[in-house]
């Protein structure tokens, strides 16, 4: 492991990380300099997850455009999980939270929806999922244009940041 220790942030406040928090708890993953050692000190649950996100966005994402999220997935999981810890995720119910975001999503660009910002609003923790998504329009300006993940991926990212931000919220406080 080539890397600093994580910082342990404790556990999650009673309410929602305000966006300071949020952005703190995000420039912990600045501690390393290699993806491979940030998949390792996931952790087994952590890596389990990151299955379980594959498996959750397998058939909406190419191979590559899963490649790209995975650091954002990474940052959710060591902003909320302390070091050490193994929540319990149910992927049944983020199958169905997953398939319910992209379903709002659509409507929303259908204008079916009222505002946006209740999206991130209804989230278990909106900071967070703004930070991450704030991540994902970086990714749609830096990437070289043929490794950019198509336009239609960004509303899986989305769908799957909040998939799992909620989650992982709701695990770690069981």
């Amino acid at each position: 492991m080539s890397h600093a220790p994580l910082p342990d942030f404790g556990p999650l406040p009673a309410e929602p990380l305000t966006i300071e928090q949020a952005m703190e708890r995000m420039d912990a993953v600045a501690v390393f300099t290699d993806m491979m050692d940030a998949v390792m000190a996931l952790g087994p649950a952590g890596r389990r997850m990151m299955d379980g996100m594959h498996l959750l966005t397998s058939g909406s994402l190419t191979e590559n455009e899963f490649t790209v999220l995975m650091p954002l997935i990474m940052q959710a999981w060591f902003a909320l999980v302390p070091p050490g810890s193994a929540p319990d995720l149910r992927y049944g119910a983020m199958t169905v939270a997953f398939r319910v975001e992209l379903e709002r999503i659509e409507n929303s660009r259908l204008g079916v929806d009222g505002e946006t910002g209740d999206y991130f609003r209804d989230s278990r923790q909106p900071a967070i999922l703004k930070v991450l998504v704030g991540g994902v329009i970086h990714i749609a300006e830096v990437e070289p244009e043929e490794t950019r993940p198509r336009l239609d991926s960004f509303a899986i990212y989305v769908a799957a940041l909040k998939t799992l931000v909620n989650e992982l919220d709701f695990a770690v406080r069981r």
